[in-house]
């Protein structure tokens, strides 16, 4: 088993897969330096679930969407999950339960409300579950074996961890699978308010 010192404090924790990976794709700003408010993760995503709607769970809980981040499927699809910032929070959210407006459920909440301090990530710690990824920190994209030049990046298969640490490659970190349509998987945990 490999063991990494890590800056900071682990935050958020989130699986990527699917198409979504067969394009170099970084974390999103708002993972990098989030809103100082609530997150939940989420599944069954469909088209509308966007900033500012109010959504109400089934059983508990009303929030306002701050910011949708999605990190498997597409809203279109209806099988987007992610991760969704929230504020203007009254009551609890119950995991499982829908989230809706009275009229379409938009999500399913998949984790219970977890508060995040206000700091900029320090770190990732990426873990691949599932077939082979490339990987960069320097700024410019991974290419994948469907690419010109084939094959640009840091190498990872199944299983592989990376550390990433450092403010500047945690911003330039990008990922992409290793072989078009492989459908890689890779849960990546963020860390937050360490010296990178």
């Amino acid at each position: 088993m490999q063991t990494f010192e890590m800056p900071g404090n682990a935050g958020i924790t989130l699986q990527y897969a699917g198409d979504l990976l067969d394009s170099a794709l970084g974390m999103e700003e708002a993972i990098l330096n989030p809103p100082q408010n609530y997150y939940f993760h989420f599944s069954g995503g469909v088209t509308g679930l966007a900033q500012n709607l109010v959504l109400t769970g089934a059983t508990s809980g009303i929030l306002t969407v701050d910011k949708v981040v999605i990190t498997s499927g597409t809203l279109g699809g209806s099988d987007a999950q992610g991760v969704i910032f929230a504020r203007e929070i009254t009551g609890a959210l119950t995991l499982g339960q829908n989230m809706d407006n009275g009229v379409t459920t938009y999500c399913i909440a998949r984790s219970a409300l977890t508060l995040i301090p206000h700091q900029e990530a320090c770190g990732l710690l990426l873990c691949v579950e599932t077939n082979s990824m490339l990987i960069t920190i320097c700024g410019a994209p991974p290419i994948n074996s469907g690419g010109t030049p084939a094959s640009f990046g840091i190498l990872l298969n199944a299983m592989d961890s990376f550390p990433v640490k450092g403010w500047r490659n945690t911003r330039n970190f990008k990922m992409i699978n290793a072989v078009a349509a492989a459908n890689a998987k890779a849960t990546i945990t963020v860390f937050y308010g360490g010296q990178g």
